[in-house]
């Protein structure tokens, strides 16, 4: 009705136009007496374009619930409308009503569905076919121009001779959208078919589950040539183009195929994640195309930033894939005819991600499914009858369950995160390398001489990078090995040895390599951070960096003695730097209830040490830095 009624006004508004300022009227009405008219909103600027695009809507909303042809959809509206124009010549009461108001329009609305509408939707096909056979002998012209067909025999024979070469008859297209759109027309189906049910209802998604292997590929060779290597700001200024072309012949083929199924993937699935873990994917990585051009940083997969989006994406795939099986594994079971034949999903394969190949996903190719398709259509021959178009659903379902989705195991997902240079106390390795070999100071006088000589050489920045290698993999290796390394192990011999890293200037000669062992990593490395920075913590948000008052001072004073500060000190500044980048922690929080869960060496929380019991609760984290500074003071 709302086709009808666009129709109308689109028609009245080319025709007339005095009556468009009638339809805006109708599109905008004055307010009621005493009122004054809504200035946020604007009139019409060209009523008949926006009257034409609300009727062409209303075309595309009917086709799609109906799921006739564009032919079939013409001659339904003329026989509504020459059915209504046949009663209203005749005086029927129902065609005469009035719609001067609301209540009126309701009743004429309701009227006119009763006697046009009801019968005629509730079997649209059905409907059409019997108004096509009682169509009178001049309305075969109305036919003949929907159908863009004629009579041959009406045809004088040389312009026949003429004309025939163009003459077309329509078929309907097999294609899986058309299955889709005769598949809901029945709502029993999807209790007769279910796999083929969920397939149908899911298959915009489960297409980019056979691009899954390549994403992973192209994430762990990222990982083998960069990780531990390359810093985040060279992740956001350098793409994946930039890296092929710089690749040997002989690996280039591998990573461009690794590329392009990663690419597929993230361009066909990326649109439904928008969550990692808790977190909303912000709006500006959502909208991210995957090409050649794009920073590498969308590739890499992290816990934090852009990274989050590779590592978010390869878990929906996985997901996906996995849930998919478990709700075919259900269907299957209750259709099981005894318990005997019933499959536990707990005894089905698994296979993790670093061992996929082709054979594990939901593999198919849409446009390959067409071919079969259209051997399991009917679809008859006669003149007319095009548009019919039927399928062997129960052969479809058994095709995807023997030839998709039989055999498939479940995946299970492993991600290695990726690490960058001067992150080593946002990743929590300082903490993990204290809890596999306890730390102990360097003497003063070792590092001002370790300092001197590196400055001298240029290489404090060097050796930072080779100290953040080796606390990665000391950080990132099982215990059981790292246990066999004794923490008077020169650092010298792990870093030439181990790693086998025999051109470290900076750590293989002078004072390093005289001085320092495993277990004075974290100092060296802290010391010469501070070495670089002139404030250690500019990073800290300022919400986290204001004024101590004088109360909290004298608290501090008051117990100082009381306090372990040689212990403190240093715990301290790890829990600053590596947890207030940003502001979720909350500047209002007591600093003291903060600090009692940092976790020494040995995994003792400060709150269970007696001394920690004197720290004062008059600070609060907003007082964080300010405190820290003060307490150095005091030493």
């Amino acid at each position: 009705m709302r086709l009808l009624l666009h129709a109308v006004l689109s028609v009245s508004c080319a025709t007339d136009g005095v009556l468009q300022a009638e339809v805006q009227t109708l599109l905008r009405p004055p307010p009621p007496a005493g009122e004054t008219r809504d200035m946020s909103t604007n009139d019409v600027a060209d009523v008949p374009l926006f009257i034409y695009k609300q009727l062409t809507a209303d075309w595309r909303v009917l086709r799609q619930q109906t799921s006739i042809s564009e032919e079939q959809l013409s001659m339904l509206l003329h026989v509504v409308i020459a059915s209504f124009s046949r009663d209203a010549d005749r005086g029927q009461a129902h065609t005469q009503l009035a719609m001067a108001n609301k209540t009126e329009r309701h009743e004429w609305e309701t009227q006119f569905h009763a006697h046009y509408l009801h019968e005629t939707m509730r079997d649209v096909r059905s409907a059409l076919q019997r108004h096509l056979a009682a169509l009178p002998g001049q309305d075969e012209s109305l036919v003949s121009e929907l159908r863009e067909t004629l009579t041959i025999s009406h045809v004088a024979a040389p312009v026949r001779l003429q004309q025939t070469p163009t003459l077309w008859r329509f078929r309907a297209a097999v294609a899986l959208s058309h299955l889709r759109d005769q598949f809901d027309l029945d709502s029993h189906n999807k209790e007769h078919f279910p796999v083929l049910h969920l397939f149908l209802t899911q298959e915009d998604q489960l297409r980019a589950l056979r691009h899954l292997r390549g994403a992973v590929e192209w994430q762990k060779l990222l990982s083998l040539r960069f990780d531990r290597r390359v810093d985040r700001d060279w992740s956001r200024t350098t793409t994946a183009e930039a890296v092929l072309a710089e690749l040997p012949g002989d690996e280039l083929r591998r990573w461009e195929a690794a590329f392009h199924g990663f690419r597929e993937a993230w361009n066909t699935a990326w649109r439904f994640v928008d969550r990692y873990v808790c977190m909303e994917i912000p709006s500006i990585f959502r909208a991210i195309v995957m090409e050649p051009s794009t920073p590498l940083c969308f590739s890499m997969p992290d816990e934090r930033d852009e990274g989050i989006c590779p590592l978010s994406l390869v878990r929906y795939l996985v997901d996906r894939h996995n849930q998919f099986l478990e709700h075919v594994l259900t269907i299957l079971n209750r259709k099981a005819s005894s318990s005997a034949a019933k499959l536990s999903m707990a005894e089905q394969p698994h296979v993790p991600t670093h061992l996929l190949t082709d054979e594990h996903l939901i593999n198919y190719d849409a446009r390959e499914l067409v071919p079969f398709l259209q051997s399991q259509a009917e679809q008859s021959f006669a003149y007319g009858s095009g548009e019919s178009l039927r399928y062997n659903l129960e052969q479809i379902e058994q095709h995807l369950v023997d030839t998709i989705l039989s055999g498939k195991p479940f995946i299970e997902l492993e991600v290695r995160k990726f690490s960058f240079t001067n992150e080593t106390r946002i990743t929590g390795a300082l903490i993990s390398l204290r809890g596999k070999i306890p730390q102990a100071e360097l003497p003063t006088d070792v590092k001002k001489q370790i300092l001197d000589e590196l400055q001298r050489i240029g290489g404090v920045r060097r050796a930072m990078e080779v100290l953040e290698v080796c606390i990665s993999f000391l950080s990132a290796t099982g215990g059981a090995h790292v246990k066999t390394l004794p923490g008077n192990l020169s650092l010298h011999s792990y870093v030439r040895d181990t790693l086998v890293m025999p051109d470290c200037v900076e750590i293989t000669s002078g004072a390093v390599s005289k001085y320092v062992q495993l277990q004075h990593i974290v100092a060296l490395w802290t010391f010469l951070e501070e070495a670089l920075a002139v404030d250690p913590f500019q990073g800290v948000v300022p919400c986290y960096k204001a004024d101590l008052p004088d109360s909290a001072k004298e608290d501090i004073e008051a117990v100082v003695r009381k306090l372990d500060l040689a212990f403190l000190l240093p715990l301290f500044k790890e829990f600053i730097l590596a947890n207030l980048k940003d502001e979720n922690m909350g500047e209002e929080v007591v600093l003291k209830d903060a600090l009692g869960c940092v976790e020494d060496e040995n995994g003792n929380e400060l709150e269970s040490l007696s001394w920690f019991a004197h720290f004062p609760t008059s600070m609060k984290l907003k007082h964080t830095v300010a405190t820290y500074l003060f307490l150095a003071s005091l030493v």
